[in-house]
């Protein structure tokens, strides 16, 4: 394996949001955002889940400005193909 690093983190992501492949909706609490992905705590995940924005296609919760809340309870609606990436 490669070594990690800055601005690869996403090169297997790089696939469109197609709804005709099937859509996932993760349920958990939003620990943190950046300009490119959402960090989710997803009960039965040891670690939080990291979902790249680009690859979220609905955010069901509160909103302030267009991003969610920290803190807060949301459901994420993803691809299929990236729920089963990260065992969801």
């Amino acid at each position: 394996m490669g070594e990690w690093e800055p601005g690869n983190m996403w090169e297997d992501y790089d696939q469109d949001f197609d709804q005709e492949e099937g859509e996932f909706e993760v349920q958990g609490t939003l620990a943190h955002y950046t300009d490119k992905a959402y960090l989710v705590d997803v009960a039965g995940q040891k670690d939080g889940v990291w979902l790249p924005k680009s690859q979220v296609g609905d955010i069901d919760g509160e909103l302030n400005e267009g991003e969610p809340l920290i803190g807060e309870q949301y459901t994420f609606t993803i691809p299929a193909w990236l729920a089963e990436k990260k065992g969801l």
